[in-house]
Order: C-alpha cells, then structure tokens, then sequence
C-alpha cells in the first residue's frame, strides 16, 4: 500500500511537472516567436533604411559628380577667356573667384587680390579712381559699364573696358558682383588713329 501510495504520489508529481514544463515550454514557444516576430519586423525596417541610405549615398555621388563636372567647365571657361572675370562679396569686401586673365592684363599675381581685393585699384589712373569705386557699387539692376586706364608696373598704359552684374538679395540688397573687364587698349588707339 505504501508502495501504491508512493507511486501514486510519484506519478502525480510527474503529471505535475510535466503540465510545469509543457506550460514553460508553451510560454518559451510564445517568447520565441514573439522575438522572432519582433527580429524579422526591425530587420525589415533595417532593410529598408539601408536601402533608402544607400539611395541617398548613391544621389548624393550623382550631385557631387555633377558638381564636380560643372566646376570644371567653369574653370576651362573662365581660364580660356581673354576677359578678366571676377567675383565680389559685397559684404565682406571679398573676392571670391578672378580668373587667370587678370595676371595677363594688370601683370600682378592673382593671389595679392585674394590678400588685399583693394590691391589692383592702385594701378588705376588716379583721375580715373572715384568713377571706379562708383562703378563697383551700383544702386540698381543694371549692367554697369565703363571705360578707365590703368598702368602696370612697367608702367605701361592700358585702356580697361568694365562692366559689373549686380547680384540682389530677396530684399532687394546688392550681395554680389560679378564682373567682366577686358584690355581696350588696341580699338581706343584704332579710334584715336581714325580721327
């Protein structure tokens, strides 16, 4: 009867933790697929936010590409051009781009520019000075042109033909000046020699 007892009492305790573990079973089957659930739907946006990152890089190389490109043919334009092209921040008295035709024509490195913007009005004729400055600060949107001399430091006499497009602001400011100046010395002695 003990015995009967004890294997009744053993087989309960069994059942028992057979139910225990078949329930722990269940609730780790349920955590795992839970997690699972959990793993696939952040891999998924994982995935997508890679993709779109990747898309991103990819448009961004293009635009850098592409920048890269328009830059250069700017350069080769604006270096193959006889005429001196410049531009000037308003604010900041500061010149932002000159191209190499200004070392050809006023005979002095473009870099003391960068330095010192105020360094090529030196060489303008000094009668000529203040219709220059105006010329650089103009009130309205239209092209501004003029005709001044300047000498060089062999003290050569050059005729410059300048015109300045202002750059406005949404305010209605001048930000910035983009010029154009080019050596008129040989057509001002053709007229002179036509008169």
């Amino acid at each position: 009867m003990e015995n009967e007892e004890y294997r009744h009492r053993l087989e309960e305790l069994v059942k028992a933790r057979t139910i225990q573990l078949e329930k722990t079973n269940c609730e780790l089957q349920k955590a795992h697929d839970e997690l699972e659930l959990r793993v696939e739907k952040r891999t998924s946006e994982l995935r997508k936010s890679n993709e779109l990152l990747t898309m991103e890089i990819k448009e961004r190389e293009r635009a850098e590409d592409e920048l890269r490109r328009s830059e250069e043919r700017f350069r080769q334009m604006a270096q193959a051009i006889d005429q001196v092209f410049y531009m000037l921040d308003v604010e900041k008295k500061e010149l932002l781009y000159i191209n190499p035709a200004y070392e050809r024509i006023w005979g002095e490195p473009s870099q003391s520019l960068y330095e010192d913007p105020e360094n090529w009005m030196r060489s303008v004729y000094p009668e000529d000075r203040e219709r220059v400055r105006r010329h650089l600060h103009p009130q309205d949107s239209n092209q501004q042109d003029l005709q001044y001399r300047i000498m060089t430091a062999d003290e050569t006499i050059h005729w410059i033909r300048s015109r300045v497009f202002p750059v406005f602001n949404a305010y209605g400011k001048a930000i910035r000046i983009i010029g154009i100046a080019e050596d008129i010395t040989l057509n001002r002695k053709a007229e002179e020699e036509l008169k």
